[in-house]
């Protein structure tokens, strides 16, 4: 008899469980082959989602992970590529159907999903302010995961002071590069948080600006049949039965 590791070594090999994924970043033109949510993944959401403060912190990289390890051939996926991804594996792995946020039955619209990923998306920008030039590009998920590691390195009594270091880090993680006065610099994760905290509030107003035009393009892809906007957690990746 077989144990139970080449058992398992069997269904990896013989069952078919490859999605074929569009990702934004790729101008909607590319279809990836990712793996289909498991189980085990499903339950590090549900964990996560109901351990507070801190698991709400590691959610993005649980989000993450799940991205890498269901991306069989490493392509590069930027922040904006997440929701996308992981509501197409959603409905292949679960389906159509999931509740809003007010328990109201509804479903994911997978042509609605594809007019989003074919909208055009602006990953980086530049802005100036009194000599000051910042340059912004969307992160990566492998960066975004430096920065959440920044902030699960810490302890937050309340929500309150969590929402104000993500206000810094969410803009942190765009800069790619500063140049004032014939000096350029490619500023680390800990410097870039320092940076946004010292820049004028003009520029880093400029800079939210766009990180906002990022996450309303990434929130595109969580808005149900009904028109409620859903939220990534627990409760999206559970079936509405």
């Amino acid at each position: 008899m077989s144990n139970v590791t080449d058992f398992l070594k069997q269904i990896d090999e013989k069952v078919d469980n490859n999605v074929e994924v569009l990702v934004p970043s790729m101008d909607g033109s590319a279809s990836w082959i990712f793996k289909q949510i498991t189980v085990t993944q499903q339950k590090k959401i549900i964990k996560n989602t109901l351990e507070g403060i801190q698991g709400n912190i590691r959610l993005p990289r649980v989000y993450n992970s799940i991205l890498r390890e269901n991306n069989p051939n490493g392509h590069t996926l930027l922040i904006a590529d997440r929701n996308a991804v992981l509501v197409q594996l959603r409905i292949a792995s679960v389906g159509h159907g999931v509740l809003d946020e007010e328990g109201n039955e509804t479903e994911l619209d997978e042509e609605y999903i594809k007019q989003c990923i074919e909208s055009p998306l602006v990953v980086g920008n530049k802005f100036e302010y009194k000599g000051i030039v910042v340059h912004l590009m969307t992160p990566t998920i492998e960066k975004d995961d430096t920065f959440f590691k920044l902030l699960e390195d810490r302890q937050f009594n309340t929500a309150g002071d969590l929402v104000n270091e993500l206000y810094v880090t969410e803009a942190a993680k765009f800069l790619v590069k500063v140049e004032f006065n014939e000096i350029e610099i490619e500023p680390n994760p800990k410097e870039s948080i320092e940076l946004i905290n010292k820049l004028p509030l003009t520029l880093n107003n400029m800079i939210l600006s766009f990180v906002k035009s990022i996450k309303d393009y990434d929130n595109k892809f969580l808005v149900a049949m009904n028109g409620a906007q859903l939220t990534l957690n627990a409760k999206f990746f559970n079936t509405p039965d």
